[in-house]
C-alpha cells in the first residue's frame, strides 16, 4: 500500500513540477516582456475567468473523483460530468459574447477577454478527463493529459522572446492555442489509455442526484474561489492594472512557492477514501506525511522573505522586488 502511495506521489510531483517550471518560464516571460499595464490586464482577465469557471463546476469535480474512487462506474460518472461542463461552459461564454461591449475598453483590446475565456472554456472541458484520471489513481495518466499546455506556451513564449516579439497579442493567441491543444490531446490521450467510450449519455434523474450531491460542496467553491481572486479583481477594478501586475507578480510567485504541498493533495483524496471505506486508515504514514508537510510549509515562508528583494529585484530588472517589499 505505501509503496502504490509513493509511486502516485513520485507521477503526481513528476507533472507538477514539470507544470510549475514551464509556468515559471511563462511567468517569467510575461512579466519581464510585457508592460505594467498589459500584464495587469491578462493578469485581471485570468482571475476572473478561473473564478468563474471554479464555481461552474459546482464542486463536481470533489465529487466526481470520491465516487469513481468508491468503486462506482467511471463511464457513467464521466458521461455526467461532461454533459454539466458542456451545458454550464457553453452557457457561459454565450453570456460572455453578450456581454462584451460592457466590459472597460482595455479587456476588449485584440479581443483579449473572449480568446482568453475560449482557452480556459477548453480547459475547462478537459477537467473531466483529468478528475476521472484522479479518481482510478490513474496519475501518470493525469501527468500526461496536464503538462501539454504549460509546455507549448513555454516554448511558443521563449521563441517570441529571442525574438523580441512578445506582444500582448501574440500572447493572448500563445495561451489561446495552448489551451485548446491540451483539450484535444487530453481527450484522446484518456480515450486510449482507458478505452472509455467517448459518447456522453444524458440521464436527468442521475444528472439531477449528481447536482444534488454536489451542492454543499458549491458552498465551499463559491467563498473559496472568490476569496481566492478577490483581491486581484478588487485591485483591477478600483486601483489600477499596473498595481494589479505588481501585486499578482508577489501572489503568483507564493503560489509557486506551495509546490511540494500541491504534489500531495491530489493523491489524498482517492487514498482517504479508500482507507476510511476500509476502514483501517494508516496513522504512522498520515503522522509522518502531517510533519513533513509542516516542516516544508515552515520552511518556504522564511526562504522567501530572506530572499525576496535582492533574488527579484536581479531577475526583473527592478521591475517587482522592492516595490513589492
Amino acid at each position: 500500500m505505501r509503496t502504490r502511495f509513493y509511486s502516485h506521489l513520485s507521477a503526481n510531483t513528476i507533472q507538477l513540477v514539470v507544470n510549475q517550471l514551464f509556468g515559471l518560464v511563462i511567468f517569467y516571460f510575461l512579466s519581464a516582456g510585457l508592460d505594467k499595464t498589459s500584464f495587469g490586464n491578462i493578469n485581471f482577465a485570468l482571475a476572473l475567468l478561473l473564478a468563474t469557471f471554479n464555481i461552474l463546476s459546482f464542486g463536481i469535480d470533489q465529487v466526481a473523483v470520491r465516487k469513481i474512487a468508491a468503486g462506482e462506474n467511471a463511464q457513467f460518472i464521466l458521461s455526467l460530468y461532461l454533459i454539466h461542463v458542456l451545458i454550464t461552459g457553453l452557457a457561459f461564454y454565450v453570456i460572455l459574447i453578450a456581454t462584451n461591449s460592457l466590459f472597460p475598453s482595455t479587456l476588449r483590446t485584440y479581443d483579449l477577454l473572449l480568446l482568453i475565456a475560449a482557452g480556459k472554456l477548453a480547459i475547462y472541458f478537459s477537467t473531466p478527463f483529468k478528475q476521472s484520471a484522479i479518481g482510478m489513481e490513474r496519475f501518470r495518466l493525469l501527468a500526461e493529459m496536464s503538462v501539454i499546455s504549460n509546455i507549448v506556451r513555454g516554448v511558443c513564449l521563449a521563441i517570441l522572446a529571442y525574438k523580441h516579439q512578445i506582444t500582448l497579442q501574440n500572447v493572448i493567441y500563445t495561451f489561446a492555442g495552448g489551451d485548446v491543444l491540451e483539450l484535444i490531446s487530453a481527450y484522446f490521450i484518456f480515450k486510449n489509455a482507458t478505452g472509455m467510450p467517448s459518447a456522453t449519455r444524458w440521464n436527468r434523474t442521475a444528472y439531477a442526484a449528481l447536482v444534488k450531491e454536489s451542492l454543499p460542496q458549491l458552498g465551499v467553491v463559491v467563498i473559496t474561489s472568490a476569496l481566492a481572486r478577490f483581491d486581484w479583481l478588487f485591485i483591477g477594478i478600483f486601483v489600477s492594472a499596473i498595481k494589479l501586475a505588481e501585486y499578482s507578480f508577489a501572489y503568483k510567485v507564493f503560489e509557486l512557492s506551495t509546490l511540494p504541498l500541491l504534489a500531495v493533495a491530489p493523491v489524498l483524496i482517492p487514498r482517504f477514501t479508500k482507507m476510511f471505506k476500509e476502514g483501517k486508515p494508516d496513522m504512522p504514514l498520515l503522522r509522518k506525511l502531517m510533519k513533513a508537510e509542516l516542516a516544508v510549509a515552515l520552511f518556504t515562508v522564511v526562504v522567501l522573505n530572506v530572499c525576496w528583494s535582492p533574488v527579484i529585484d536581479q531577475v526583473t530588472n527592478g521591475k517587482y522586488g522592492a516595490v513589492n517589499h
